[in-house]
C-alpha cells in the first residue's frame, strides 16, 4: 500500500523537467525500494521480535509454572521430609524403647531361664532321691517281709524248742524221781535182800549143824 502511495506521488510531479524528473524517480524509486526493504526488514524484525517475545513470554510462563510447581513440590517435599523426620523421630524413640524393652526381657528371660535350668537340676535330683529312697523302702519291705517271715519261723521253732525243752525237763525231772524210787526201792530190796540171805545162810547154816 506505501508502495502505490509513493508511484502516486512521483505521478504528481511529472510537469517538472522530464529528465530531472526520470532521475528524482529513479533515486526516489531505489530510495523506496531501500526503504521498503528497511521497513520489510523492520516488519520482519518486528515480527521476528514479536514471536521471539511470545517464545519468551511462553517459556518464561512455562518456567514461572514450573517454578511455582517446584516451589509447591519443594513445599511438599519439605513437608513429607518434616514428616518423616518426625516419623523416623518417633521410630527411632519407640525402636531404642523397643531395644531397651527387649534387653529388659531378655534379661529377665535369662534370669528365668537360669532358674528353670536350676528348678529342673533340683527336680532331677529329687527324683533320682525319689527313686533312689522308693528303692530302698522295697528293699526294706522284702527284708522286713523275709524277717518277719524268718521271725515267725523262729519263733514257731522256738515254741517247738521250748515245748521240747519243757518235756525233756518233765521227763528228766519225771526220770529223776523215778531213779530215785528206784534206788529208794533197789536200796530197800539190798536190805531185805541182804537181810534174806543173811537170815538164809543163819538158817542154812543152822541146817547143818542140825544134820551133824
Amino acid at each position: 500500500m506505501n508502495k502505490w502511495i509513493l508511484a502516486a506521488a512521483i505521478t504528481a510531479m511529472m510537469p517538472v523537467a522530464h529528465a530531472d524528473k526520470a532521475d528524482r524517480v529513479e533515486d526516489l524509486g531505489v530510495e523506496v525500494e531501500a526503504e521498503e526493504m528497511n521497513l520489510f526488514d523492520q516488519k520482519k524484525y518486528e515480527e521476528e521480535a514479536r514471536r521471539e517475545s511470545a517464545e519468551l513470554e511462553r517459556q518464561s510462563r512455562q518456567l514461572e509454572s514450573k517454578i511455582s510447581a517446584m516451589k509447591n513440590e519443594s513445599k511438599s517435599i519439605s513437608k513429607r521430609i518434616e514428616t518423616q523426620s518426625q516419623r523416623y523421630d518417633r521410630i527411632a524413640k519407640l525402636a531404642r524403647e523397643t531395644e531397651a524393652l527387649a534387653k529388659k526381657y531378655e534379661s529377665q528371660r535369662n534370669k528365668v531361664k537360669a532358674q528353670l535350668e536350676t528348678l529342673r537340676s533340683k527336680t532331677q535330683q529329687a527324683e533320682n532321691r525319689l527313686a533312689s529312697a522308693k528303692e530302698l523302702q522295697n528293699r526294706l519291705n522284702d527284708d522286713i517281709r523275709s524277717g518277719a517271715r524268718e521271725q515267725q519261723d523262729l519263733q514257731r521253732r522256738q515254741k517247738n524248742a521250748q515245748a521240747r525243752i519243757d518235756k525233756a525237763q518233765r521227763d528228766i525231772k519225771n526220770s529223776r524221781k523215778r531213779q530215785q524210787r528206784i534206788s529208794q526201792d533197789n536200796r530197800r530190796l539190798q536190805q531185805k535182800v541182804a537181810s534174806l540171805e543173811l537170815r538164809a545162810q543163819t538158817l542154812e547154816e543152822r541146817s547143818l549143824e542140825s544134820d551133824l
